[in-house]
């Protein structure tokens, strides 16, 4: 009780100042915001950076889930949840007949196991959650 009181003690402290400046300084005018608005961002050079292996396989994987039916859409998060879990599902299996990943693939090439999750995340974060946790606790 007295770590949690003290934690949060610690957090107010830190988080006053922010809030103070907020109500004086607008967006407008922080020459930090100013100044980062300037700053040019060559996304290859990121993706490059954080995407530095298995790079065609990472790419195969993202074309597959480009496709609208992998893609969240409003109409899903009005489903009732029975019909968001065979949506999940379906798309789930239709992931795991293409064959991407291997259960193998874990303890074999786990720069592969990891190149899939990340950009299976990087296109539908719900679903490559959804599907890295199934996944991981029913292969070991």
């Amino acid at each position: 009780m007295e770590t949690t009181k003290k934690r949060i003690e610690i957090l107010q402290k830190q988080i006053k100042p922010l809030q103070e400046t907020q109500n004086i300084i607008s967006k407008e005018d922080c020459f930090l915001f100013e100044s980062i608005k300037k700053i040019k961002i060559n996304k290859q050079e990121l993706l490059d950076l954080f995407e530095n292996d298995n790079k065609e396989y990472r790419q195969k994987v993202k074309n597959f889930l480009s496709k609208e039916e992998f893609q969240e859409r409003p109409e899903i998060i009005q489903m009732n949840s029975d019909e968001q879990q065979d949506w999940v599902f379906k798309n789930l299996l239709k992931i795991l007949e293409q064959k991407f990943l291997l259960g193998k693939d874990i303890k074999e090439d786990p720069l592969k196991y990891f190149a899939f999750f990340e950009s299976f995340s990087s296109n539908s974060s719900s679903l490559g959650m959804k599907f890295s946790i199934n996944y991981s606790f029913f292969t070991w």
